[in-house]
């Protein structure tokens, strides 16, 4: 998660999106599968279901306790996959890892090639593409971001230019030539340069989640936990054969997130949406981070994805004006 943050530009400001992450060959071990080649669409759509693919085809709660996040450049159908490895030279089959910025529209994304099936990301997006220009892969045409659904493929699904340059081994990918320049050059301040994002993601790292999500808002209502905190980070992992929720908080100081431990199995039993559903095995507090385990009594895996979109309590702080929860 530290990693992934690392590659990916700090939010602007307003931004109310989040940052993804997802290490898809550990999720292909943890549901037991081998990963399939992408010529096999069939195979491919399989294995999707297997890891529980959120946005990548996949089913989203496959039956090993697996659900895994999804760049937004594979949000297609199984049998669409095919479609995108064609036009761009990458596949979803041949990601290991990835992070993105969800925050618009998935800006950015940077991709890593699997361990279990490597594949030259430089040579197949060259091929794809038929070279550079300017120092980068272009697919499309018109104006960077600007939508234009008569020019729409299974790659760009709404139809503005997708750029594409390598960082490192790594292959990073944005809807804006000049973002993507700045990122690739090191001329932008990084997601993991803020103090709690970079606690958040350590205490995800160091509880070996597959794949986490950290939303930029964290503020919710009366019902949410007590003490403030500036970042908070949800992870999935596979304890024992079953899935564990990882939920790490950061906060101004240790008593506010000793009050937070404290507190969590309250908040838990509150919410009406969560009690039942989720079970708290324990909440540790490591100076000013809080990071609480739960694990999936009567919930879908999947659904763990939504409770930042939704405002739920144990992911959202109390306070502060201005955030709806959904319901």
């Amino acid at each position: 998660m530290s990693g992934a943050l690392a590659r990916l530009p700090a939010p602007d400001a307003g931004d109310t999106g989040y940052f993804t992450t997802g290490d898809l060959d550990a999720a292909t071990v943890a549901a037991g599968v081998q990963r399939p080649e992408r010529s096999d669409p069939a195979a491919v759509s399989v294995w999707l279901n297997a890891i529980g693919a959120i946005g990548g085809g996949g089913s989203g709660d496959g039956d090993r306790g697996v659900s895994v996040l999804t760049p937004a450049l594979f949000s297609v159908a199984a049998a669409q996959q095919a479609a995108v490895a064609d036009e761009i030279g990458v596949g979803i089959a041949d990601v290991g890892c990835f992070a993105a910025d969800a925050a618009n529209q998935s800006r950015f994304a940077v991709l890593s090639a699997s361990m279990d099936e490597p594949i030259d990301l430089a040579a197949a997006v060259d091929a794809a593409a038929g070279g550079q220009k300017n120092g980068m892969w272009t697919f499309g045409s018109g104006e960077d971001e600007a939508v234009d659904l008569s020019r729409s493929t299974a790659a760009r699904w709404n139809g503005a230019p997708l750029h594409m340059a390598m960082f490192g081994q790594d292959l990073a990918v944005s809807t804006s030539a000049e973002a993507l320049n700045a990122l690739v050059k090191g001329d932008v301040t990084t997601a993991v340069d803020d103090t709690g994002r970079a606690a958040v993601a350590s205490s995800l790292d160091a509880r070996h989640v597959y794949s986490a999500m950290l939303p930029v808002r964290t503020s919710g209502d009366a019902r949410s936990m007590p003490a403030a905190f500036d970042a908070v980070g949800i992870g999935l992992k596979l304890s024992g054969g079953a899935p564990r929720l990882i939920v790490a908080y950061h906060q101004a100081s240790a008593a506010d997130a000793q009050r937070n431990a404290d507190a969590v199995a309250d908040v838990l039993a509150a919410d009406p949406q969560l009690a039942g559903r989720l079970a708290l095995e324990s909440a540790d507090v490591e100076g000013t981070v809080t990071t609480a385990v739960f694990r999936l009594s009567d919930l879908p895996v999947s659904s763990v994805w939504a409770l930042p979109m939704k405002g739920a309590s144990i992911v959202t702080h109390a306070g502060s004006p201005g955030f709806v929860r959904t319901k």
